[in-house]
């Protein structure tokens, strides 16, 4: 392990003798370096759809030392959906391997949930509810993050004990191996989402009702953040959260997400983000919220320090399989974010690779590029970390169609 000098994560690579040695500041840099060296000097490849690696006999030599600081602080991966698409499923094995995989692509910030179930039980066990009930307010596995989205409870479930018991295992194994690499995972912080049965339990409490989500599910409620409940609540999920899984003081705060608020005023939405910093920072002094932009209420946002404010923007990333065809290159997600933001026209697409070659576009979006060009061709720019190179579209795609 080193320290490298500006505080920026960091890796080398360089041949010594019969030797290839690896450095890096932390587990994930060291993990990013072994991967670099296996895929641009042993053709090797790991993937979620196969492995490639067969090595060759003698390890290839690095001709020259390689240094590689990123230029980014956090590295996010996944969101609430893309668990419940993927991995509700999945046991030790498969998230151990997944977990080698961020660390080796550089990830430092993964979204952490398995495990909530236990933590939404301790917490209600508090507060008048009782297992059956827990349980039944519990969705099914593969619905799970539309409940921490806030939008539904109870469909799929009642979620059997022996769940619950099993995934607390497994999210503090999950949570063990990404800290032993350096990683910063980000737990949960409470919003006043709560079930139904609560209304009964507190008659008195000012529990208010909210659509149904997608007009399909049944409706759910939202504890309002000037009932003392609130807060009491709060701290006691949070309390039972580091009982279980410790912290990194980074703690998701979502509330609403696709589902609509009991109100849009905004007082109300001001009441809901000042109420979660305080629980928050109250419980934690070093706390910081983590927010996705694409469920953004900006009265929410303004209530947080903006130093303890971490907005997570999902507009603009690759998105990779082994299969590139069913991919979206992050080319395109920008051109896509910006259509759907009422652009109509693009001058120009910038394309950086912290690689020494130059990194063109796929054909699929050099065909999406052409498509959305008006009079003047685009330009396309790229830079490989030493230089920077302007091109036509005609360069790229010289036959290109429209219809």
């Amino acid at each position: 392990m080193f320290q490298p000098k500006d505080g920026k994560d960091c890796f080398e690579i360089e041949s010594k003798g019969n030797k290839i040695i690896l450095r890096g500041n932390n587990g994930v840099s060291v993990a990013s370096a072994l991967y670099h060296y296996l895929k641009y000097y042993c053709n090797a490849h790991i993937s979620w759809n196969g492995d490639n690696l067969n090595l060759p006999s003698r390890l290839p030599e690095v001709p020259e030392k390689i240094i590689r600081p990123t230029a980014f602080d956090h590295r996010v991966y996944l969101n609430y959906c893309t668990i419940s698409y993927t991995m509700a499923w999945w046991n030790w094995e498969r998230w151990q391997r997944e977990i080698d995989w961020m660390a080796m692509h550089g990830i430092n910030m993964p979204l952490a949930v398995i495990g909530q179930e236990a933590v939404w039980q301790n917490t209600l066990r508090r507060f008048k509810m009782n297992d059956d009930e827990i349980r039944t307010f519990l969705v099914g596995p593969a619905f799970q993050a539309w409940q921490w989205m806030t939008n539904i409870e109870t469909y799929g479930g009642p979620l059997p004990q022996s769940w619950i018991d099993s995934h607390q295992a497994l999210g503090q194994q999950i949570l063990e191996r990404q800290r032993e690499l350096g990683m910063t995972p980000i737990l949960q912080s409470f919003t006043g989402f709560v079930p139904i049965k609560l209304k009964e339990k507190y008659p008195d409490a000012r529990i208010k009702d909210k659509n149904r989500w997608c007009n399909a599910f049944t409706a759910t409620v939202q504890l309002d953040p000037l009932d003392p409940l609130f807060k009491e609540m709060g701290q006691a999920f949070l309390e039972e959260q580091q009982k279980l899984y410790g912290t990194n003081h980074i703690y998701a705060a979502d509330p609403f997400h696709e589902g609509a608020a009991p109100s849009n005023e905004k007082s109300y939405l001001e009441a809901v983000g000042k109420v979660i910093w305080e629980v928050a920072s109250g419980f934690d002094p070093e706390a910081v919220i983590a927010m996705q932009t694409w469920s953004l209420r900006e009265a929410i946002t303004r209530t947080f320090p903006q130093d303890r404010l971490l907005l997570l923007d999902l507009g603009g990333w690759n998105v990779e399989k082994f299969s590139f065809g069913l991919t979206i290159c992050a080319e395109r997600c920008a051109i896509f974010k910006a259509i759907s933001e009422g652009e109509r026209e693009i001058l120009a697409v910038a394309i950086f690779s912290p690689n020494e070659d130059d990194c063109f576009p796929c054909g699929a979006c050099r065909q999406v590029m052409y498509e959305f060009q008006g009079e003047n061709e685009i330009e396309i720019i790229t830079d490989n970390n030493s230089n920077l190179n302007i091109r036509k579209m005609s360069d790229f795609l010289p036959f290109g169609f429209k219809i």
